[in-house]
């Protein structure tokens, strides 16, 4: 058996020189004209946490923090074949509270999931990997994890809960010409959902949807108050809304939402 030592560092970064990349330059006859694109973006966050106890227990790994990256010591010793193969040795194990709850992301699917949410209660950073899931002895499935600090809020499925649906229908999505006084386009939105339960059980379930965020001062997009249905929450940063919404047995559930973009008039819709 072998001793291992486990390190987050990351050796490949900054140990090549960086070379300046060629610089081209190219031209066409272009036009005035801007142009309204939607797009996507993946964004992470960068979620410092509230840090976690540094007690690692009786099997717990020997931490070295070196401030940029930790070192891991396993305290056992493992067998590993120079075959090529990977293998599995576990390195550390720890409970923490968590909070299971019912997730519905109807622009996505029309499935409702449950999630279990806690806190990182590692002393150390958990990499970015695949993770196994299990519930009461059951293998549920594979998640991937992104890298989270010691304290850092997680998010792990469950998988589906089939006693629940959810339905998604666009109510409106038209564009608005500017007025008589006004030199602004409207583009309003209207969006419906629907929350249905097929248990005798009522249930809270998390509905989750976005509306897109303006990155140039020329667009403005606006929250439709009077077509939104109230007790959300608004994250400004990446524009997702987060509704709790109360479903009794057998019931179901109605939420709305409404917003408008705003863009000059000389602006092209793609």
């Amino acid at each position: 058996g072998v001793i291992l030592v486990l390190s987050s560092a990351k050796p490949w970064l900054g140990v090549v020189a960086p070379m300046p990349a060629p610089l081209r330059i190219y031209g066409s006859k272009g036009s005035d004209q801007k142009v309204l694109v939607q797009a996507t973006e993946k964004r992470e966050r960068a979620e410092a946490g509230g840090g976690a106890k540094a007690d690692t227990g009786p099997a717990g790994a020997a931490l070295d923090d070196k401030g940029q990256s930790i070192t891991l010591t396993l305290p056992h010793k493992a067998d590993i074949a120079a075959d090529g193969r990977p293998y599995w040795a576990p390195v550390d194990s720890r409970s923490t509270r968590g909070e299971v709850k019912l997730v519905a992301v109807p622009k996505k699917t029309p499935y409702v999931y449950q999630v279990v949410a806690f806190e990182n209660p590692a002393p150390y950073p958990l990499m970015a990997g695949r993770v196994h899931t299990w519930r009461n002895g059951t293998f549920v499935g594979d998640t991937w994890l992104e890298h989270k600090g010691p304290g850092a809020p997680i998010e792990a499925s469950l998988g589906i809960d089939e006693a629940f649906r959810a339905e998604r229908e666009v109510i409106k999505d038209s564009s608005r010409d500017p007025g008589f006084l006004s030199s602004t386009r409207t583009l309003p939105r209207e969006l419906a959902f629907t929350l249905k339960s097929r248990t005798r059980t009522a249930a809270t379930v998390e509905l989750r949807e976005n509306i897109p965020v303006s990155k140039v001062d020329d667009i403005k997009v606006k929250l439709d108050k009077e077509q939104t249905t109230k007790g959300y929450a608004l994250d400004s940063l990446t524009g997702l809304l987060t509704w709790p919404v109360k479903l009794s047995g057998n019931g179901e559930a109605e939420v709305k939402l409404g917003y408008r973009i705003e863009l000059p008039e000389d602006w092209k819709i793609n």
